[in-house]
């Protein structure tokens, strides 16, 4: 099972990676579905890699350790959100560091909500949440930048705009 779930971890990323690739991006439905359901199901496919490396290569290490756990689920988490997020028209480099920077954060904190099993859960959830708010704030400061208009010159009372001497 864990095997299974890191496989297809890493399959689904490269084949988003390339979709984007050839296509400039995924499709408005599309996106919003991977962006919010799948991510806690990559989450928890790039622990379970993290677990099989670290049980084989580093036994010394806990399984449960908070960077183990906020790095092996945040990473996957933040790639799939910016690759269901990325668009042509969109700027790449600070897209991949907001999706990365808001998984990280939010595993971190997701991870310290609770303790035991549910620390997991609550970091795959913390990790979603995360990238997508920080995913969200840079559509909204885009949409802010486009749609907002230059102050222009008072109108005087008949309506007509003053003339500042120049």
């Amino acid at each position: 099972m864990l095997v299974g779930f890191a496989l297809l971890t890493v399959v689904s990323l490269v084949l988003m990676a390339l979709r984007v690739r050839r296509r400039g991006g995924l499709g408005r439905r599309s996106g919003a579905i991977l962006r919010s359901v799948y991510p806690p199901v990559l989450g928890l496919g790039g622990w379970c890699l993290a677990a099989l490396t670290v049980l084989t290569a580093l036994p010394h290490v806990p399984v449960n350790d908070v960077v183990l756990t906020a790095v092996s689920v945040g990473l996957p988490v933040g790639w799939s959100v910016y690759l269901t997020w990325v668009q042509r028209d969109k700027s790449r480099r600070i897209g991949l560091a907001a999706a990365l920077a808001g998984a990280l954060a939010g595993a971190w904190l997701g991870y310290l909500a609770t303790d035991g099993v549910t620390a997991l859960l609550t970091t795959v959830v913390g990790a979603t949440v995360g990238a997508n708010a920080l995913v969200l704030a840079l559509d909204m400061l885009a949409s802010a930048r486009t749609h907002h208009t230059p102050p222009s010159a008072p109108l005087t009372d008949e309506g007509t705009r003053r003339v500042a001497n120049a």
